[in-house]
């Protein structure tokens, strides 16, 4: 386990969501990992951490520390008849028959060859053991909340907002093609001219509805606001409410008065999920006020942020304001 939140908290440090890791490949490279570290350990100290946590050695039949060669041999035994080398199904198949051996008093194949020293257990043992891996699992989402926090933190300009939305765009895995500029304004990557793409936010026939209105004081960014206004839609019509959450975490992650820990973010973005975009309404959230102003007649709205036409009154009329503005209070 402390393998692997060491290599899951790299990765985050280095700017590469877990989301998008296959966790095969973090145990991969914990099998590899360990490979290396376990039999070393065993040579310098006669203990790994877990061992050692629980007041255990292992030795040599002489008592010696056991050689780097034959940890790594006693290695790759305990991985093939252990854990299988965490081959689906195989490792259940090898656990089991690890857990047979145990009731039958028979010594593993891993450990012929080595003798285990172990002090007489103390409640001080379970204690260290449990406050350990709690200190692993907090370093490791430590790492992981931190890895969300935007480059630019405190106050931001124009230019920072943006470099802030397009690295949480790139880390979480939104935005397609579409970035913004150092103004603000949105702008497109060219793409595969042979690909058939979907746009990230329904920019037509309404493109301006996702223009972003900055407010600023002393050149720094005290508000944002999404506003947009159509009458007798024919047809449906995407207002760009799904914009608001990308904004408050490209917005407020940096400040002071935000949560540090990625769950708590996780609440706050759920929170605004589930609101009803088709009606008014005042949030208060860490650091921001996130308000909804919405006037319409002859459409209906689905949890999708989807008006759709009413056919029997096909006159119609649609007015917004969504605001993301900063609360120091």
């Amino acid at each position: 386990m402390l393998v692997r939140v060491l290599i899951a908290s790299g990765l985050c440090l280095a700017g590469i969501n877990l989301a998008a890791v296959s966790s095969f490949v973090v145990s991969l490279t914990a099998v590899v990992l360990l490979a290396f570290v376990e039999p070393l350990f065993l040579r310098l100290w006669g203990t790994t951490p877990g061992k050692a946590l629980l007041g255990m050695r292992l030795t040599g039949p002489d008592g010696k520390n056991v050689p780097y060669t034959e940890g790594l041999a006693r290695y790759f035994l305990m991985m093939w008849y252990g854990q299988g080398f965490e081959i689906p199904v195989w490792s259940l198949i090898q656990g089991y028959r690890s857990v047979r051996r145990c009731w039958d008093d028979e010594p593993q194949p891993w450990d012929v060859e080595v003798a285990y020293i172990a002090k007489p257990f103390r409640a001080r043992y379970g204690v260290g053991l449990v406050l350990a891996t709690l200190l692993v699992l907090t370093a490791g989402e430590a790492a992981n909340s931190w890895s969300q926090t935007p480059p630019n933190r405190g106050d931001v300009t124009v230019a920072e907002f943006a470099e802030n939305y397009n690295r949480q765009a790139d880390y979480l895995g939104f935005g397609g093609r579409t970035y913004l500029d150092e103004t603000g304004q949105w702008q497109e990557e060219p793409g595969n001219p042979n690909a058939v793409t979907v746009g990230d936010f329904g920019i037509e026939p309404w493109p301006e509805a996702r223009e972003l209105h900055f407010t600023l004081e002393d050149g720094h960014i005290t508000a944002i606001t999404l506003t947009g206004t159509i009458e007798n839609v024919e047809e449906g019509v995407d207002t760009p409410n799904g914009l608001v959450p990308r904004i408050v975490m490209s917005l407020a992650w940096g400040r002071e008065e935000a949560s540090f820990w990625s769950l708590a973010r996780q609440a706050q973005m759920t929170e605004l999920e589930r609101r009803d975009w088709s009606k008014d309404f005042v949030i208060h959230q860490p650091g921001v006020v996130i308000t909804s102003d919405i006037q319409q007649s002859g459409l209906s709205y689905h949890a999708n942020s989807f008006c759709d036409w009413h056919a029997e009154q096909p006159e119609n009329a649609l007015s917004f304001t969504y605001t993301v503005a900063l609360d120091n209070g």
